[in-house]
């Protein structure tokens, strides 16, 4: 059973590793999609975590993924028109996958503080879940600001919900999976 799983982790890996871009980012269906940012830094906390767990997840690939969300977290990604059209609040969804981002580089000591701060100072008020605000508080709290943390957690905890239910927000959320993730 362990060999199966083993085979299709490693099946995963080069799925995954088969949709990374150029630039180190992720295309939804291949490589020559259009970069998504929200998933682009879900498959690289995947291979993040694969390689931590000691399956095979290539170098050079993954050194390109984590330059790609340390680009994310100091908000110097452009959303291309395509994404855009389709989204309920544009401001939302680059924070959502700038804090994403943050907590996952933060979980390997790769980012700088100064720029979660940066983030969580000017754009925390811009979020339509809590999602965001907790990981933003992760990030503070593993880099060591526990002042913002904190209020990052109480922000995210407290969080009232005021979006429109039919709203897309392209962060693949939901109420539950939000709070799920929060608690």
């Amino acid at each position: 059973v362990f060999t199966e799983r083993a085979d299709l982790i490693d099946g995963a890996i080069s799925r995954v590793m088969g949709m990374q871009r150029y630039d180190g980012s992720f295309g939804l269906w291949s490589s020559d999609s259009h970069e998504e940012y929200w998933m682009s830094t879900y498959a690289t906390e995947f291979l993040l975590k694969a390689k931590a767990l000691g399956y095979n997840v290539p170098e050079n690939q993954l050194s390109k993924a984590i330059k790609r969300l340390q680009y994310y977290v100091k908000g110097r990604a452009y959303l291309n028109a395509d994404i855009n059209r389709y989204l309920s609040n544009a401001n939302h969804y680059k924070l959502s996958y700038m804090a994403y981002a943050a907590k996952v580089l933060a979980d390997i000591n790769q980012v700088n503080l100064q720029d979660i701060r940066k983030m969580y100072d000017n754009y925390a008020k811009q979020s339509k879940s809590p999602l965001p605000l907790a990981n933003m508080a992760l990030a503070l709290e593993k880099m060591g600001d526990t002042r913002r943390a904190t209020e990052a957690w109480n922000a995210a905890i407290g969080f009232k919900w005021s979006q429109d239910r039919y709203a897309y927000y392209g962060d693949y959320g939901s109420k539950i999976r939000d709070l799920a993730q929060v608690i």
